[in-house]
């Protein structure tokens, strides 16, 4: 065992471990290099202690490891301040000679006191593998007398003081992250998420709570590598929530927290049922409030189909009194959920209208979904009975197997059989709905400031943004302020139903509102406020809680597992749309997203309501878009202007013709495909030269060889060419195919290399229809 001299000590972080603090040593004080890493050290001393130790020995014994360059490297140090300071000051200093002698005069005024080697150190080798047994003895040097000792040993005390700091503060850093760690562990029982369309990996990981680059890397390591801005589409996304343990469901089912969204009044004005009615498309929803209302709204409609969702108010007569009824009728388009889900969260009524002729169809059970996990009291109403040869009975079953069966087979469901062409026992249902509604007590407290849902909005040319409301609670006045989303306004002007302007609207209504300075999202909660104040404090509320990007960006540059596995770079299509509503833009984007975009993806830039203007026409020329307009109108400047910088504008008043047009729009962005039949197999026997170049002689072994076929040439099994058969002689003759069994001669304009024995395939090309 020997004792060297104590003059270097520092901290290191070792290989970037976290916690992993290493005190290490050096055994002279010139010799930088030679330095010892001592492993898992524990101080008992402290300098106070030492002084009244002076002249006891103080001996470490421990074993120790020279640090390699690279772990130099790797380690990061934390000399205290005074070292650097200490170590600038020497190298001032231009004699040599001058430190030696100082150097030499400190020795001899130091004394050596040994400190136990179990006290101090603990050996622990998984800390440092592969390190040393050699123990070594180090001391510490005696505490002068002189006054500039006394200067050092508070400098010692600081550095001391430094050293624990740190080693106290990474121990906290470790208790408080296990605390967090148990915390989270105790707090997270049920993590449950809805991904109900694509969303960017920063919106994603607001959602799971989950670090963008912890998404990031963990994509990555499954072969999708993305950007934090990138959108990834539902099964990618719902792929990392499951990786993180949560439990992806289905957003109609949690559509009831938003129809839980209403208000009970106890003491209040009795206020009229909100009816939606809900169906397939062509199955008489529109017809069916034409017979209620003694009107004629179906002629009008364009396509024969409704696209936008639209309200009425009705009176009815029930016994001796008069009813007020206000219906909604939703379209019945797959493309137009949206609109359904928020009929369904507004409702206090539902009609679910099937077709006796046709059945239940996709948007029917739709419906039905929508129906039960609102828990929406509903009356099922089966139409067109009037059609002869019909077997009612088909129709009943069908709806048994989704639990509906009616009261009068010992069920829990009033179903109804009506024709709404002949108007065969519409006042009964006129009934039933207003005996319901009296059973469900519907009140409002109409002194109190309004508040409900946004069913449309849009912009209008004279008179700016609308929004198309239904009043929950409440009442609404002109002048009021009004704040939905992150949007307030001051109430300019309300429409009713009929057109009429009207100054004051109570619960159950639905109006135009004029006042918002910009287009309001549909869908979204509104309140009537006091001061613009409120208003800036709740729309600071929305922003904090709705991350969400606008519903255009959902297509653009979207990152799905196909586009990840085809190596080839997809064709993009910039789109400009322009709709009548904002309820028309969702339809199209839902639609769109619908359609497959492995080969083609559509990329939309702007999406808004409105007519198309000058603005729209810069951006289609910088970006070189198309414009889609949907049920909007194009002025004649704006479209001479179109058409002299060959702009593609398409006009459409039918979603089904905006989305056949689309799609043959992609497809014909696609490159031709081919199907490689095999047609037939030679064999070269011989190879001889003409003026043209090589010519193969051949023998067919199998099949048929074609001129202008596809072959490809094998040698030993290994593939030498792939092309097209230019030439084929029989003798002299030029022909077009030879059969199986008979000689001919083979060439090639690209290809000279023939060789006896080398095997031809020859191919036929079938195009492949183009699918997206």
């Amino acid at each position: 065992m020997t004792n060297k001299i104590l003059y270097h000590c520092k901290v290191f972080k070792v290989k970037r471990r976290f916690s992993n603090f290493i005190y290490c040593i050096s055994l002279k004080k010139q010799d930088q290099e030679s330095i010892f890493l001592l492993k898992n050290p524990m101080l008992v001393y402290t300098l106070e202690e030492i002084e009244k130790v002076e002249k006891k020995s103080l001996m470490l014994d421990t074993s120790v490891e020279i640090i390699d360059d690279q772990d130099i490297k790797l380690v990061s140090d934390f000399t205290p301040k005074f070292e650097k300071k200490h170590k600038n000051s020497s190298r001032s200093e231009s004699n040599i000679e001058d430190k030696k002698n100082k150097t030499k005069i400190k020795k001899k005024a130091r004394s050596q006191m040994i400190l136990d080697n179990d006290e101090i150190f603990i050996d622990d080798h998984k800390l440092i593998p592969n390190s040393n047994k050699d123990s070594v003895n180090i001391s510490l040097p005696k505490l002068s007398k002189q006054k500039k000792q006394k200067k050092k040993i508070k400098v010692k005390k600081n550095l001391l003081k430094d050293i624990s700091d740190n080693i106290n503060l990474n121990t906290e850093c470790l208790q408080d992250a296990k605390i967090n760690h148990n915390h989270l562990d105790k707090n997270i029982v049920k993590k449950e998420i809805i991904i109900d369309s694509p969303l960017t990996i920063e919106q994603l990981a607001y959602k799971l709570n989950v670090p963008e680059a912890a998404i990031i890397t963990w994509l990555f390591l499954q072969g999708v590598s993305v950007t934090i801005n990138q959108v990834v589409d539902i099964s990618i996304a719902s792929q990392v929530a499951s990786h993180y343990d949560f439990t992806i469901l289905d957003s109609s089912i949690h559509t009831k927290e938003n129809h839980k969204n209403k208000i009970d009044i106890i003491n209040g004005q009795k206020r009229a049922p909100i009816v939606v009615i809900f169906g397939h498309v062509d199955h008489g929803k529109t017809t069916l409030l034409d017979s209620i209302r003694k009107t004629n709204t179906v002629s009008h409609e364009v396509g024969g189909i409704t696209q936008s969702i639209i309200g009425y108010e009705v009176e009815h007569q029930y016994f001796a009194t008069k009813e007020q009824l206000v219906f909604l009728d939703t379209p019945g388009h797959q493309a137009f959920s949206s609109m359904r889900l928020r009929g369904a969260q507004v409702s206090d009524v539902a009609i679910l209208l099937v077709a006796a002729d046709d059945g239940l169809k996709k948007q029917t059970i739709e419906a039905i979904d929508y129906i039960m996990n609102n828990q929406i009291p509903y009356i099922v109403a089966i139409n067109k009975t009037d059609k002869l040869d019909l077997n009612l009975s088909i129709v009943r079953e069908q709806l048994a197997n989704y639990n509906i069966v009616d009261q009068n087979m010992y069920g829990n469901s009033n179903i109804i059989e009506i024709s709404a062409l002949t108007g065969k026992n519409i006042d009964l249902l006129l009934n039933q709905i207003c005996e319901l509604s009296n059973k469900l007590s519907l009140k409002s407290d109409n002194n109190s400031l309004a508040q409900g849902t946004i069913l449309e909005s849009y912009l209008d040319k004279q008179m700016g943004a609308v929004a198309n409301i239904v009043i929950k609670n409440g009442a609404l006045k002109v002048g009021h302020t009004i704040v939905s989303g992150n949007t307030y306004g001051r109430i300019k002007a309300i429409m009713d139903h009929t057109g009429s302007k009207i100054n004051y609207a109570i619960a159950s209504s639905v109006v135009n509102i004029y006042g918002f300075p910009s287009i309001p999202e549909a869908g979204l909660h509104f309140q009537v406020i006091k001061s613009e104040k409120n208003s800036k404090y709740l729309i600071n509320k929305y922003i904090h809680k709705h991350t969400e990007s606008n519903i255009n960006k959902s297509l653009n540059k979207r990152i799905t597992l196909d586009s990840c596995s085809n190596k080839s770079r997809l064709k993009q299509v910039n789109l400009i749309i322009k709709a009548d509503t904002q309820g028309s833009i969702e339809a199209i984007i839902n639609s769109l997203a619908q359609i497959p975009q492995d080969k083609v993806q559509l990329n939309i830039l702007s999406a808004t309501s409105g007519c198309i203007c000058h603005k729209d026409i810069d951006l289609a020329t910088t970006s070189k878009s198309a414009i889609i307009g949907f049920n909007t109108n194009i002025e004649t400047t704006i479209s001479k202007l179109a058409k002299k910088l060959d702009l593609n504008i398409q006009k459409f008043e039918v979603i089904y013709d905006l989305l056949e047009y689309l799609q043959d729009y992609m497809l014909n962005l696609m490159d031709i495909e081919y199907d490689k039949v095999e047609i037939g197999e030679a064999i070269i026997k011989t190879v001889f030269h003409v003026n043209k170049g090589m010519v193969a002689g051949c023998i067919v072994n199998r099949g048929k060889l074609k001129r202008n076929a596809h072959i490809v040439i094998y040698r030993d099994k290994e593939l030498l060419y792939k092309g097209k058969l230019d030439s084929l002689k029989h003798m002299k003759d030029n022909i077009d195919e030879v059969l199986e069994g008979n000689e001919c001669g083979v060439m090639c304009n690209n290809y000279n290399d023939f060789i006896k024995f080398d095997i031809i395939k020859a191919y036929e090309l079938i195009k492949v229809q183009k699918v997206l």
